[in-house]
């Protein structure tokens, strides 16, 4: 199975992976968060009838039970580590690509599949400040900026989300004061705009030595 060639991407750490981490992996693996990803859409869109229910419930049953003998710790874990893949290979996010990152901006397109789904053929309002959220880290520890983490995230809604849709996300630094990092965004249908948000991320003090592994990227403080 050949799988989607995208630019470089940048993952939402910069620079400070810790060296526990797998960031890299086989393109077999791709190929099966490929197939997830899909495999979700199609779930959420089925309505299968009992029997079927039964049977692909007891295959993930298996699956799950054959899954557990290669379980891993946080740090040895390649889901959602893989930037060479988009959305870096999390099937939490929908399906982004970043095209351009730099010092103060990021753009990205971003498709919603049917898994996200809130109504009226409109994308869930829940998913949308998720997209801020991970495009917003990725631009504010871009680079060999020190990490930093989510404080304050406020989204305004303008306009339904379509599903199934290539989208814009463009966001932009809007000042650094000391550990605060400031940052706006607009989630754009073409013209439209759909949602924009604002969002403050600290930077972790670093005056102790490097971060632990424990402090990327992870829960927000």
């Amino acid at each position: 199975m050949s799988i989607r060639e995208i630019p470089p991407q940048h993952p939402p750490w910069g620079r400070h992976v810790p060296l526990t981490w797998v960031t890299e992996g086989d393109p077999e693996y791709a190929a099966l968060v490929t197939q997830l990803r899909g495999f979700l859409d199609d779930l959420a869109a089925a309505r299968p009838e009992p029997e079927e229910s039964t049977e692909l419930a007891a295959a993930l049953h298996g699956w799950r039970d054959r899954l557990r003998k290669s379980a891993t710790g946080e740090h040895g874990q390649v889901f959602g580590r893989r930037p060479d893949l988009p959305s870096r290979g999390h099937t939490m996010l929908p399906d982004y690509v970043v095209h351009r990152v730099d010092d103060l901006e990021i753009d990205a397109h971003v498709s919603f599949g049917r898994y996200y789904l809130g109504g009226g053929e409109a994308v869930h309002g829940g998913a949308i400040p998720l997209v801020f959220d991970e495009l917003f880290g990725t631009l504010v520890n871009f680079g060999a900026r020190p990490p930093s983490r989510t404080v304050h995230l406020e989204v305004d809604f303008r306009a339904l989300t379509p599903l199934d849709t290539q989208l814009t996300v463009i966001a932009r630094i809007e000042r650094v004061e000391g550990r605060k990092t400031y940052v706006s965004g607009r989630l754009l249908h073409g013209e439209l705009l759909c949602a924009q948000a604002e969002a403050l991320f600290l930077a972790l003090d670093l005056r102790g030595g490097a971060p632990s592994p424990a402090g990327l990227p992870g829960n927000q403080v």
